[in-house]
């Protein structure tokens, strides 16, 4: 277990350095990562598709809301239990961003994003790989601010996708029976 938590802190330490921290990057990160509210994101797009899409499936919303509320849930049960430190009171990275305090693992950004992320694919499958790249780029934003170890965002981002292959594996079977 110790080589796994060697491995993970040393990998988010090289994705850390790598990524150029400049004003730009900062701007883009700080917009994917909405300081906690990365939800706000995925509202935006709902908004967007709710406005511009002539015809939606009004149960996307719910499949949406359930997901999330449940991902949600889930990663603060986890993130009690576990409680993981976070890199950035770790190692004390050489940008002076605000650290959170909560438990590291799970990522709930990357949890929420990859669940949104399945969600909206499901229903909008031509822009699946948008949704997916956007909540890609969420999960690395955190990294990129050392709020979170590689581990944590893939364990997010598989949490998230199991929730929401879950509920929509329901939404499925339950349609099929009507």
């Amino acid at each position: 277990m110790n080589y796994l938590q060697n491995l993970d802190s040393q990998l988010s330490h090289l994705i850390f350095q790598f990524i150029p921290h400049t004003s730009l990057t900062d701007i883009l990160f700080s917009f994917l990562s909405l300081k906690g509210n990365s939800i706000v994101i995925w509202l935006l797009l709902l908004g967007i598709l709710f406005l511009f899409e002539e015809k939606r499936n009004k149960k996307f919303l719910v499949y949406f809301i359930t997901t999330f509320v449940i991902t949600s849930f889930i990663v603060i049960g986890i993130k009690d239990v576990i409680k993981r430190p976070r890199p950035c009171h770790v190692f004390q990275p050489i940008v002076s961003y605000h650290c959170p305090t909560d438990a590291s693992f799970p990522s709930a950004h990357a949890a929420a994003a990859f669940a949104s992320a399945l969600i909206f694919a499901y229903f909008d499958k031509k822009r699946a790989g948008f949704y997916y790249g956007l909540a890609f780029l969420i999960a690395l934003s955190r990294v990129y601010f050392g709020y979170h170890y590689v581990g944590d965002v893939v364990g997010g981002g598989v949490l998230g996708i199991a929730v929401s292959y879950i509920i929509l594996r329901n939404h499925r079977v339950t349609t099929r029976s009507i």
